[in-house]
Protein backbone atom coordinates (compact mmCIF):
# COMPACT_ATOMS: atom_id res chain seq x y z
CA UNK A 1 0.00 0.00 0.00
CA UNK A 2 1.96 3.44 0.89
CA UNK A 3 4.61 1.66 2.15
CA UNK A 4 6.03 1.06 -1.13
CA UNK A 5 6.18 5.40 -1.53
CA UNK A 6 8.04 5.82 1.37
CA UNK A 7 10.51 3.45 0.79
CA UNK A 8 11.14 3.75 -3.24
CA UNK A 9 15.22 1.89 -2.52
CA UNK A 10 14.12 -1.30 -1.35
CA UNK A 11 13.51 -4.07 -3.22
CA UNK A 12 11.43 -5.45 -0.83
CA UNK A 13 7.98 -3.81 0.15
CA UNK A 14 8.11 -3.42 4.43
CA UNK A 15 5.46 -5.10 6.49
CA UNK A 16 1.91 -3.42 6.28
CA UNK A 17 1.38 -1.40 9.48
CA UNK A 18 -1.54 -2.83 11.62
CA UNK A 19 -4.28 -0.24 10.32
CA UNK A 20 -3.23 -2.02 6.29
CA UNK A 21 -3.51 -4.93 7.34
CA UNK A 22 -7.11 -4.68 9.14
CA UNK A 23 -8.13 -2.67 5.72
CA UNK A 24 -6.61 -5.75 3.38
CA UNK A 25 -8.58 -8.11 5.84
CA UNK A 26 -11.67 -6.18 5.97
CA UNK A 27 -11.84 -5.53 2.18
CA UNK A 28 -11.24 -9.50 2.21
CA UNK A 29 -14.13 -10.16 4.02
CA UNK A 30 -16.44 -7.61 2.11
CA UNK A 31 -15.60 -9.25 -0.91
CA UNK A 32 -16.34 -13.04 0.20
CA UNK A 33 -19.20 -11.66 1.63
CA UNK A 34 -20.49 -10.21 -2.22
CA UNK A 35 -19.18 -13.04 -4.00
CA UNK A 36 -21.15 -15.58 -1.52
CA UNK A 37 -24.47 -14.11 -1.94
CA UNK A 38 -26.58 -14.09 0.69
CA UNK A 39 -24.73 -13.53 3.78
CA UNK A 40 -25.80 -14.33 7.31
CA UNK A 41 -26.45 -11.47 9.93
CA UNK A 42 -23.51 -12.84 12.04
CA UNK A 43 -21.37 -12.03 8.63
CA UNK A 44 -23.16 -8.57 7.90
CA UNK A 45 -22.66 -7.56 11.67
CA UNK A 46 -18.72 -8.77 11.37
CA UNK A 47 -18.17 -6.38 8.50
CA UNK A 48 -19.64 -3.59 9.83
CA UNK A 49 -17.91 -4.05 13.30
CA UNK A 50 -14.54 -4.25 11.28
CA UNK A 51 -15.27 -1.22 9.10
CA UNK A 52 -16.52 0.49 12.42
CA UNK A 53 -13.56 -0.25 14.00
CA UNK A 54 -11.30 1.21 10.92
CA UNK A 55 -13.06 4.16 10.57
CA UNK A 56 -12.73 5.07 14.80
CA UNK A 57 -8.87 4.20 14.19
CA UNK A 58 -9.02 6.43 11.10
CA UNK A 59 -10.40 9.82 12.92
CA UNK A 60 -8.57 9.68 16.29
Amino acid sequence: MGAKGRYPKYEVIPLLTDMEAELLNTLGLIRTLLTEGTPTPEARNGVVHAIDGLLSVARA
